[in-house]
């Protein structure tokens, strides 16, 4: 009997995560399925121009080699290496099937939510959590030759890699899949480097006194993985040590000297804080002639740095207002709002999940999330490309637990969280045993 019922259990569930498949998969085709084509800028977003520079190292790196391709610097490899393995396979339509991958990529993350969440909750809310992450604006990515999309399956990856670390400790299999994981997103985008930081966070919270040595080995094997990167850097661009020459700009950009004079949100706080050029022509950057992509990179970070210290208060004002709009708290768009109220949700049940001995690490690691992508965006750009596919997967998962906690804590409501019962069931066979 219970091998039939462990059987029709198996069935029910396989069953479930191909009908999700499916739905994020007809989802994403009818919300951007006319954007799935071969062009290198989709229609969908024709502004998104780091896709030509991907595309264009992935040619380079094709015909003319890594280091003709890679030699500034200035991006990671990961993505034009995608670009570059959809050239070979599908030399025809290498961009359509770079966009195909991320779609298919993204509804495999829906059912990995899914089986996350049926670890701590009823099947109903790990299929309501899928759902919801089928219907964030991750799908936004999916069109666009851009690393976000990928991002979010990393990050996806990283979560089901944390739901298995038990609480007797993390393996050494474990650790290296954790790093592994966190330097492809690295590879990808060199932000998601800070992808340690709710790891490191979870690992702390849940291991307590088991937590150093193995956490100092997640931090050695990830250096140690992305090391042959620095070291090709360094010596393709003599003086420089770091993973990309765009750091600079991108700091610069974040100070507020590089500024669309419209009507966003973004502009009125540069104005207001007086960080704009206008108000500081002398700050301007003039980049002088013949100076390598490194030396460039370290100017624009030297001249950013005597912008915080000029007006240090300006900066952190416009900074607070930065992290504000990129979790789309303050803004003049009623969809930019509606994303501000999801961070605020997730924010809430980050904090409710604190309460719980057993949920903690997952409300500390959403928590040390939000952290950090408010401390990048109040030092760089106030981009929503680097929430959305970094926060929404966490936001789910947190959401997820926290409202079946509220539901078993409802009068009458017999469901409880399921590694809970398998909790009392283990503590009752041993006291049996013993």
């Amino acid at each position: 009997m219970r091998t039939f019922t462990a059987t029709s259990l198996g069935f029910s569930q396989r069953r479930q995560s191909i009908l999700i498949f499916l739905f994020s998969l007809f989802f994403q085709l009818l919300v951007i399925g006319d954007f799935l084509d071969n062009s290198v800028l989709s229609p969908y977003v024709p502004s998104a121009a780091d896709a030509a520079d991907y595309a264009t190292r992935a040619q380079s790196w094709q015909s003319d080699g890594f280091n003709k391709a890679f030699g500034d610097a200035y991006r990671m490899p990961g993505y034009p290496l995608v670009i570059l393995i959809m050239q070979v396979i599908l030399p025809g339509a290498p961009y359509l099937g770079v966009r195909i991958i991320q779609m298919l990529a993204l509804a495999c993350c829906a059912v990995i939510i899914k089986v996350v969440l049926e670890k701590f909750t009823s099947t109903s809310a790990s299929i309501l959590g899928s759902v919801l992450f089928v219907i964030l604006p991750i799908w936004h990515f999916v069109p666009l030759l851009l690393a976000e999309c990928l991002t979010a399956v990393v990050v996806v990856g990283v979560i089901l890699s944390l739901s298995q670390v038990g609480d007797n400790g993390i393996t050494w299999r474990q650790v290296v899949t954790l790093a592994t994981l966190i330097v492809i997103g690295t590879c990808l985008k060199p932000n998601n480097l800070l992808l340690l930081i709710p790891v490191a966070t979870f690992l702390l919270i849940k291991l307590r006194t088991k937590f150093m040595k193995k956490t100092i080995g997640l931090f050695l094997t990830t250096f140690f993985l992305i090391s042959p990167w620095i070291a090709f850097t360094s010596n393709m661009q003599p003086g420089f040590l770091g993973l990309t020459t765009n750091t600079g700009a991108n700091l610069y950009t974040g100070s507020g000297m590089v500024l669309s004079y419209d009507e966003s949100v973004l502009a009125r706080s540069a104005v207001r804080w007086k960080v704009d050029p206008l108000s500081n022509p002398n700050d301007v950057f003039q980049n002088p002639p013949n100076l390598s992509t490194a030396q460039q990179n370290s100017a624009l970070i030297k001249k950013s740095i005597q912008i915080w210290k000029k007006r240090v208060m300006n900066q952190i004002g416009f900074g607070l207002d930065k992290a504000l709009i990129a979790l789309g708290i303050k803004s003049n768009s009623l969809v930019d709002y509606i994303f501000g109220l999801f961070a605020l949700l997730t924010l809430l049940a980050g904090a409710t999940l604190l309460k719980t001995k057993e949920l903690r690490p997952w409300g500390s690691a959403t928590l040390a999330t939000i952290g950090i992508l408010s401390l990048q965006a109040a030092v760089f750009q106030a981009d929503r490309r680097f929430v959305i596919p970094v926060l929404y997967p966490f936001s789910v998962i947190c959401i997820g637990l926290a409202l079946n906690l509220f539901a078993s804590k409802i009068p009458g409501n017999v469901r409880i969280l399921k590694f809970k019962r398998a909790l009392r069931i283990g503590r009752s066979s041993t006291s049996a045993e013993a």
